[in-house]
């Protein structure tokens, strides 16, 4: 048997082939496992950024919540305002109603302290219906007045009801 003769170029060749293959095969491992490493950590970092993002979607409920709860809160208590506002309204008119009726209950029924007569006397009534008059403008503008203040007493409350209650749950959420 006779052996062939493989050139040496050849031979080296065909070992720089299989170690170019073994090299090739090995960073395809190291490759591979790179890669794998880096797919894991993304995953871990969706995972750690879905978390985050849960928990930031849950605090905001949880903020809209207690915003929404102190909304209610002002509401409640600016209809409680209002409620007693309507009431003292109510009385204010009727004590107006009482105090015209009283006014012209005296008008009808002249007093007997005056003792003065004829133009004198016609003075005094003269007198009592200016001052029915005016009573009776000043009794119904201070109504006006009060009516309108309390209204506006109401708005302001409730606003600064509402803007106390977002300063403590902000201040809250700061700390």
């Amino acid at each position: 048997m006779t052996m062939l003769s493989v050139p040496a170029w050849l031979r080296y060749g065909a070992v720089a082939a299989v170690a170019a293959l073994a090299v090739w095969v090995a960073q395809g491992w190291r490759y591979e496992a790179r890669i794998a490493r880096m797919e894991q950590g993304w995953a871990e970092e969706r995972a750690g950024l879905a978390d985050v993002a849960r928990r930031a979607e849950a605090k905001a409920r949880e903020i809209e919540q207690r915003m929404q709860e102190a909304v209610e809160n002002v509401r409640t208590e600016s209809r409680v305002r209002e409620t007693k506002i309507a009431q003292d309204a109510a009385s204010a008119r009727a004590e107006r109603d009482r105090l015209r009726e009283q006014l012209a209950t005296a008008s009808r029924h002249p007093g007997t302290e005056n003792t003065g007569t004829g133009s004198e006397l016609d003075g005094t009534s003269n007198n009592a219906a200016v001052l029915r008059l005016v009573v009776g403008e000043c009794i119904d503008r201070y109504v006006e007045v009060a009516e309108e203040a309390d209204r506006l007493g109401v708005g302001l409350v409730g606003l600064q009801g509402f803007v106390g209650s977002l300063l403590t749950l902000f201040n809250n959420e700061i700390k």
